[in-house]
C-alpha cells in the first residue's frame, strides 16, 4: 500500500507540475513598455501612428471650444490654436507637450508674477522628446509635490509658471523619473499592437513573393556541397532566377528538374484584425475610421461607432485637455474655455435641438419661469431673436416671417 501511495503521489505531482507549467497565468507576467524617444518619433511618422494622432487631436479641437468672449476667441485662433493642436499630438505621441509663455525682455528662469503683456509675448511649442526637468518639488505640503519646478529645453531653463504642460497618462510616483516627470504616451500603451501591424505590413510583399516556392533538383549537388564546390551551382540558379524574373520563363539543363511547392500562410488576416481591434479599443477610434472604410454589417448605419468615438473624444477632452487649456488662458489673463455640448451634432440635428429648446423655453415662460435664461444655459447664441418669440405667441406666423426676413 505504501508503494502504491508513493506512485500515486508521484503521478499527481507530475500532472500538477505539467498543468502549472502550461498554465499561462503561472508562466506569463504582464509588463509595460517604456519606449525610447527615437522609437516614438518613428511611430509618429508611420501611417497608423500618424493617423491616430491626427484623428484624436483633430476631432478634439476642431470647432469644439466655447470662449468667454469674442476677443478671447480671436486671440486663441490667431496665436494659440496651432500650438495647442501640436501639444495634443505630442501629448499622445510622447506623453507630454509644452507651451512656453515667452515675454520679451523677461528672465524665463524666474517666476511669472502677473499676466504678461500680450503685445510683447510670443508662445513656443516644444514636443515631449525635447523636454527635460531641471528640478522638481520635494515638499509634501506643496500643491506641486513631485511636479517640475523648472524645465530644460535645448539647454535653456524655464520656470514652471511660464510653462503649460500638456500631460497624457500620469505614471505612478515611483516611475515619475523614468518618464522625466511627464506622461505615458499612447504609443507606449499600444506598442505591441503597432509592432504586430508593422510586421504584417512588412510581411505582405514577402508573402506575395513566397506564395509558391521553387525547388531545383540537381544530380550530385550534395557531393558539391560536401567538397565546398557549391558556389558554381548557386551562381547557376541565381542566373536562372534572374532570367525567370525578366521573361517569366526558365532555361535549365535537360537532366535538371524544377518542382514548385505552393505555400499557404493562414491566420495573417486574423492577426492583423486582432491588432487593429486592440488599437481601436485603447484609442476609442472605430476600426472603420482607422482604415478609412465603410461600416461593415447588414443595416449598419455607423451610429454606434459614432457614439463610441464621440464618448472617447469627450473623455479625452475632459481628462487631458480641459485643465491645461484653462491654465494657459488664465496665465495670460484671458477667460476660461469650455467644450461645446453639441460638438458632434450635425446641422439638421442642431436645428431640431434648437427648435425643441425654443418650445421648452416658451413653456417655461408661460409657467412664469425664466425661459430666456434657459436658452442661455443651453448654448442658444442668438438669444435676442428668441426673446422676441417668447414675448409673442410662438404660433404667430407673422413674427416668424420677420425673423426670416432678418436672416
Amino acid at each position: 500500500m505504501g508503494i502504491k501511495r508513493k506512485l500515486q503521489d508521484g503521478l499527481e505531482s507530475i500532472i500538477n507540475y505539467l498543468t502549472n507549467a502550461r498554465n499561462p497565468t503561472n508562466t506569463n507576467e504582464i509588463s509595460s513598455t517604456l519606449l525610447k524617444d527615437k522609437e516614438r518619433r518613428a511611430i509618429a511618422k508611420n501611417g497608423l501612428g500618424r493617423k491616430i494622432l491626427d484623428i484624436k487631436a483633430g476631432y478634439s479641437l476642431r470647432d469644439t471650444l466655447e470662449f468667454n468672449s469674442e476677443k478671447d476667441e480671436k486671440f486663441y485662433k490667431k496665436f494659440l490654436a496651432k500650438k495647442v493642436r501640436n501639444c495634443a499630438k505630442s501629448q499622445m505621441g510622447y506623453g507630454r507637450g509644452i507651451i512656453v509663455i515667452n515675454e520679451r525682455g523677461s528672465d524665463l528662469k524666474e517666476p511669472m508674477k502677473s499676466p504678461p503683456n500680450l503685445k510683447t509675448t510670443h508662445f513656443q511649442f516644444f514636443s515631449g522628446d525635447m523636454v527635460f526637468v531641471a528640478d522638481y518639488e520635494r515638499d509634501l505640503n506643496s500643491p506641486r509635490y513631485h511636479r517640475p519646478i523648472s524645465y530644460l529645453v535645448r539647454g535653456r531653463q524655464f520656470h514652471h509658471s511660464r510653462v503649460v504642460d500638456f500631460l497624457f497618462v500620469r505614471p505612478d510616483e515611483l516611475e515619475d523619473a523614468l518618464y522625466r516627470f511627464g506622461g505615458i504616451s499612447l504609443f507606449d500603451i499600444i506598442y505591441d499592437q503597432l509592432v504586430n501591424d508593422s510586421s504584417v505590413e512588412r510581411s505582405s510583399a514577402l508573402i506575395a513573393e513566397k506564395g509558391a516556392q521553387k525547388i531545383y533538383k540537381m544530380d550530385g549537388f550534395k557531393d558539391l556541397v560536401q567538397t565546398g564546390q557549391e558556389q558554381t551551382v548557386i551562381n547557376y540558379v541565381r542566373n536562372l532566377e534572374t532570367l525567370a524574373g525578366v521573361s517569366t520563363a526558365s532555361i535549365i539543363d535537360k537532366n535538371d528538374e524544377i518542382e514548385t511547392i505552393s505555400l499557404q500562410l493562414s491566420g495573417i488576416s486574423e492577426i492583423h484584425e486582432a491588432s487593429l481591434r486592440r488599437v481601436a479599443m485603447v484609442t476609442a477610434i472605430p476600426i472603420a475610421w482607422l482604415i478609412g472604410e465603410n461600416v461593415r454589417g447588414l443595416n449598419s448605419s455607423g451610429d454606434n461607432e459614432r457614439q463610441i468615438f464621440q464618448e472617447g473624444v469627450m473623455d479625452y477632452q475632459d481628462e487631458y485637455l480641459k485643465e491645461p487649456l484653462n491654465e494657459l488662458m488664465l496665465k495670460i489673463g484671458l477667460g476660461e474655455i469650455t467644450f461645446k455640448e453639441d460638438q458632434f451634432v450635425t446641422p439638421v440635428e442642431g436645428m431640431e435641438r434648437h427648435s425643441k429648446l425654443i418650445d421648452n423655453a416658451a413653456r417655461l415662460q408661460e409657467m412664469g419661469l425664466d425661459g430666456e435664461q434657459y436658452l442661455i444655459d443651453h448654448g442658444v447664441v442668438e438669444k435676442d431673436k428668441y426673446k422676441r418669440l417668447l414675448e409673442n405667441d410662438p404660433d404667430d406666423d407673422s413674427e416668424k416671417e420677420d425673423i426670416d426676413d432678418e436672416n
